[in-house]
Order: structure tokens, then sequence, then C-alpha cells
């Protein structure tokens, strides 16, 4: 699945709600991600043409990419979603862009998705979710934007395309579509010389009475294309946890995996694993890259409250030619308190995620 397929399966789970979190999240512009406004901010005044000149370029950029997603009525003025103004129809603007679709591009773009979500069922007023997967008759020519050219989308806006891109768009050689999965379980107890997931968590003897809820992180690979994949890695980024929380377990096929810590400073430490140079990842194989084990203390002198700020761990996957694939995993303290309240007794819990890529497991004390 494609990024921006899963934020719009995000989107159809929770509707008009999704779009305020983004916003409230600040959730950036990016590569799959781009936010416009209908309306002149300053007047209010929704113009057509604008949209529809806008809506060409975007369909061209994104189709020509890698597939994105567009939101209209988010004010984005810096990459960084500011505010919600909503379309005042917004089930009339999508009906509009669909109708607008065949004399979008040359060709046309017939699998995009043009879905509104209002703010509740009583108003018509909202956002537009405009959904452009990869075109498989690229490129494609913008035919209402200005410059009637053919657009890509790099990093947080759409450019013309570059002569050497459109020359691989017409004998462009297969690439490897690569996929990271996580598996997530927790425990809770006292933790020197106890088991963690799969591995045992060693910490000093001045540290073997104190309790943990500890968060045990399995990174897979997998290749889902047709194609064997080259130099293939994973890397995990964590903010929020000091690094002699985070304890590493080395992969099971360290043959194939060259391993090491990551630095992204003290609050942010990580973990990178790369293909070694004599490994292929064959199509449709899957292999496990590495393990994390997070370490969340227990207060014994404030009620055992865990000791966690909010938790974020960024993880990127891919090989060479590749798109890179990205999943983030938010917690925030009062979840993870959450959590060690009810494995603190014994009980399961299910893990607060809702990404689809992950594999969600019910847990309890190992």
């Amino acid at each position: 699945m494609d990024p921006a397929k899963e934020l719009l399966k995000r989107i159809k789970s929770k509707g008009y709600q999704a779009v305020h979190d983004f916003v409230h999240k600040k959730v950036p512009e990016n590569t799959w991600l781009d936010y416009k406004l209908t309306v002149n901010p300053k007047t209010g005044v929704e113009n057509w043409d604008s949209i529809r000149i806008y809506y060409s370029k975007a369909v061209s950029g994104f189709g020509n990419s890698d597939g994105g997603l567009l939101i209209w009525g988010v004010d984005c003025p810096k990459e960084i979603p500011k505010s919600i103004i909503n379309v005042q129809d917004a089930v009339n603007l999508a009906a509009r862009l669909n109708d607008e679709q065949s004399f979008t591009t040359n060709p046309s773009h017939a699998l995009v998705q043009n879905l509104a979500f209002t703010e509740d069922d009583n108003s018509t007023a909202g956002v537009v979710v405009t959904y452009v997967p990869v075109a498989p008759n690229r490129p494609l020519q913008a035919r209402r934007a200005k410059e009637a050219d053919f657009f890509i989308r790099a990093g947080e806006s759409f450019g013309s395309a570059p002569y050497n891109v459109l020359a691989g768009m017409f004998g462009r050689q297969p690439s490897p579509e690569i996929r990271a999965r996580v598996e997530l379980a927790t425990s809770f107890g006292n933790l020197g010389g106890a088991q963690l997931g799969t591995g045992t968590v060693k910490l000093r003897s001045s540290d073997s009475n104190i309790e943990f809820l500890g968060l045990w992180i399995k990174l897979f690979i997998e290749n889902i294309s047709s194609i064997a994949a080259r130099e293939s890695y994973v890397s995990a980024k964590i903010t929020g946890l000091r690094k002699e929380f985070v304890l590493h377990e080395a992969p099971a096929y360290e043959g194939r995996w060259a391993y090491r810590k990551t630095s992204f400073g003290i609050k942010n430490p990580g973990i990178t694993v790369m293909a070694r140079q004599d490994f292929l990842l064959a199509p449709n194989e899957e292999s496990d890259a590495s393990e994390m084990t997070l370490l969340f203390p227990v207060d014994k002198d404030n009620q055992d409250r865990i000791l966690g700020k909010d938790l974020h761990i960024k993880i990127v996957a891919g090989a060479k030619g590749a798109v890179p694939h990205l999943i983030d995993i938010e917690m925030t303290a009062n979840e993870i308190e959450k959590i060690g309240y009810v494995m603190r007794g014994g009980g399961l819990i299910q893990l607060p995620f809702d990404e689809p890529t992950y594999q969600r497991i019910l847990t309890s004390n190992f």
C-alpha cells in the first residue's frame, strides 16, 4: 500500500476529524501530501479558475511521480498546516472536480478520486480530498495549467519535469517496491535479567530493582515487487526517550545485514540496518531486520507512575531504486502511562495504533 493510500484510508475511517488531527499535529506537506485553500483568505471568495489550474498541476505532478493526496480547505502558508478554512459546499466541489477530470490532463487519469468530508451530518461545509495514484499511462501533461507542462512532485511542491525524467518514463526499468512492517509487544516488571521479547535485558547492578514498562519492537522489511531488491535498508529514529533506555538486539540473520546503532543526539537515539553487498531480497520475501526494547521507568515516589514523555518513532525502509517506505509511531505520555497501569495488573491491552501497516498484537506480561 502506497503512503498516499494509507493516508486516504485513515481519512475514510475518521472522516473530517482525521484532517483536523493532521492540522492539530502539524503534519507537514511532503512528497505525498499537499494542502490547498479554495478561497482567498482575505476576501473569502472562491475562484474556480484557480482551483482547476492547480488541480491540473497536482494530477500531473502526483500522477507522474509516486502518487499523492491533495486536501482542499487547509491553510498552509509555509508547508506546515495552520488551520482549516472549510470549503462551503464540499460535496459540490468534489462533483465539479470529478466532472473536470477528463479535461485536466493529457491523457486523462481515470483513477483519480475526489471525496467530500463535511464537518458534520447537518452541514455542507468541510474539506475535499483528492487522491491521485501513480498514473498507468505516464507521462501526464497538465492541460489546464498556464504552462501546459509536464509536472512532477519534488519535496513539498510541483515542478516541471526535467528532460531526463521524461525520457525515463518511456523505457523505465522496473524498480523494487519495499515495505517495512512492525511487530509490537509490551511487558512490565523488574527487568534485571528478565526476558523482553526474544532478547535478554541486562542492566547495571544498581538498576536491578528498578521496575520498567518495556515496549518491544521488531522491524521487518519486505519486497512486494516482482524483481529482486539490492542494497536494502531500514532505520528507526526515536524521539522522546534517552539513549540509555533504548536497548538493541542484533538481527536474527546477521549474515544478511550490517547492523549499527545510529546517534541522532542523546535525545534521539536510533538504529540502522543495511543489507550486505551479496544479499538480495527476493520477490515476495520478508526478512526480520532488528529488534529494540524501549524502557520506561516507574516513579516509586509518585504513586508508581510511568516516567515517560510523548514518544515518536520514525521508521524508513527502502532499497536501491525504490521509493522509501515510511512508518510513524506516535504515543502520548498518557497512553504510555495507561499501558503501564493495565500491564501492572496482568491484563491484556490493545496498543493504541491505527496504522494499517502495523501488526496489532494483544500483549501481556512475559
